[in-house]
């Protein structure tokens, strides 16, 4: 704005003119970045398979040994006790009346033709290291189930003998491994009669049940 002795008028400097010819050009937007990838542009290589996961792991500790870096981690409090439970499609809990010689019994409340057995699962990477080569979840080892219910006894062998059956992991000596959530049909009920299921419990875990507020999985290849 100038003032002199007339009366005070706007004075606009024409700025565009002024700058040099280059500077006058309108700006560009750089070019987008082309996109990146950890297989061409990471400073180093990424791998995820056991072994030179394990190989680095020990190399680590070895430098940290030689350093007089302590190892800071803390044992993971283990239990076998698998808290079996049955659950059912509703998703009522039904908790065990008793256990005798490896045999868990629970009762059934009538119209409840299928239920889940339910446990704590464990990961050999976990409890035993990376070195381990089992890394499906395991819950426990089920072998007989029967059925007792009016007066009638029946074998359960749906476990054993359908493969895809849901929650179900590899057959062991006439046994099989729950994964933490097995499906288990209970088919043919009587009418309003309530039923005894009994299971044997053939072989458990160490499960890993250290209180946290976030668990981190273990590192699987």
């Amino acid at each position: 704005m100038a003032h002199g002795t007339s009366p005070a008028r706007p004075w606009l400097r024409n700025t565009a003119s002024s700058l040099p010819q280059e500077e006058q050009k309108p700006a560009q937007r750089p070019a987008p970045a082309a996109p990146k990838s950890w297989q061409t542009d990471a400073a180093a290589p990424v791998v995820t398979d056991r072994d030179t996961a394990n190989a680095l792991r020990d190399q680590l500790a070895a430098r940290a040994e030689q350093a007089g870096v302590p190892l800071k981690t803390d044992a993971p409090v283990l239990t076998e006790n698998a808290d079996l439970h049955l659950v059912t499609d509703s998703g009522h809990i039904i908790r065990k009346i008793r256990e005798v010689d490896g045999k868990i019994t629970f009762m059934v409340p009538p119209g409840v033709e299928s239920v889940s057995l339910v446990s704590r699962i464990t990961y050999l990477d976990e409890t035993a290291g990376l070195t381990q080569k089992g890394r499906s979840p395991h819950g426990v080892l089920v072998g007989e189930i029967t059925f007792f219910e009016a007066g009638r006894t029946r074998p359960i062998t749906d476990h054993l003998k359908t493969e895809g059956l849901s929650g179900w992991g590899r057959v062991q000596d006439k046994a099989r491994w729950t994964q933490g959530k097995a499906a288990l049909p209970l088919a043919h009920r009587r009418p309003r009669a309530i039923g005894m299921l009994a299971v044997q419990l053939r072989a458990t875990g160490e499960y890993d049940i250290t209180p946290t507020t976030e668990r981190i999985p273990p590192i699987r290849a």
